[in-house]
Formats: C-alpha cells, sequence, structure tokens
C-alpha cells in the first residue's frame, strides 16, 4: 500500500513540475492579449492564480518527504542507541532494519558504505557481560577515605 502511495505521489510531483512553466506562459498569454490585442482574460489570470495555489498546496509537501525521511531515520539511530544502552537486542536490530529498508527503498544506492555499516552493526551481539569495575569503585572509595582523615 506504502508504495503505491510513493508512486502516486512520484506521478503527481512529476505532472506538477511543468506547472511554473504553465504560468508563466498561461502569464504571457495574457500580457500578449491584453497589450497586443488589448483584450482582457481574467479567466486566464484567475487560471494562474489556482495553478500558484495548486504548485504550494501539492508540491510543498512532496518537498518535505525527504526532510521527513531524514527525521524518521535520526530517530530509529537514536532508538537503536538506546536499545545498546538498555542491552535490547530485540529493539537495536528492529531499529536498524527499519533504517536499512528506508535507505534500500528511498534513497539512492550511492549509499553502500553506509549499507555496509548497518549490515556490519546488525551483527553485533549486545549480551556481552559488562566488565566488574567493583574493585576500582572499592580502591576509589578508599583513596577518598584515606584523604578525608
Amino acid at each position: 500500500m506504502i508504495r503505491v502511495v510513493d508512486r502516486m505521489a512520484d506521478t503527481i510531483a512529476s505532472v506538477l513540475r511543468w506547472l511554473p512553466l504553465l504560468m508563466v506562459l498561461t502569464t504571457l498569454a495574457v500580457v500578449i492579449l491584453r497589450y497586443a490585442f488589448e483584450t482582457g482574460a481574467i479567466a486566464l489570470q484567475e487560471l494562474v492564480m489556482y495553478l500558484h495555489g495548486l504548485l504550494f498546496l501539492v508540491a510543498i509537501p512532496y518537498g518535505l518527504k525527504q526532510h521527513y525521511l531524514e527525521l524518521n531515520m535520526r530517530l530509529q539511530l537514536e532508538q537503536a542507541q538506546l536499545a545498546v544502552l538498555k542491552r535490547h537486542q530485540v529493539v537495536f536490530e528492529q531499529a536498524l532494519e527499519a533504517v536499512r529498508n528506508w535507505l534500500e527503498q528511498y534513497v539512492n544506492h550511492e549509499h553502500t558504505q553506509l549499507l555496509n555499516e548497518i549490515e556490519t552493526l546488525l551483527d553485533l551481539e549486545l549480551s556481552h557481560p559488562l566488565p566488574d569495575i567493583s574493585g576500582s569503585l572499592n580502591a576509589l572509595l578508599e583513596a577518598r577515605r584515606g584523604g578525608e582523615q
């Protein structure tokens, strides 16, 4: 379903790319009619206004699509970072897989190094035990107590 909506949005965007040219040609026609033939064309002037509104109403959200994709990928990467800190393997893998899928689907295939890095991260095991630092902590506490006396 998402791919159908994306294809539809891309088709609409490819049509909307021609709207500025159509607006310029329509304005040119209005000017030629007014000054060469001394006749007004209110309908054409209104057409330019409606085309302008349509361009901004539909084209701006399409232009923000890349920005929203980048923000979502950042959020997924932050979720993966938090999962590393909490040692949640499943959440870590799900977040990285989401980013990998978005990169493969929406971004140019020039980012193979980034995809390789994600694959490397997906191979990490988060279940390694943390090192025991209680000895260092006890030594610091003893040193602190010794300095206070």
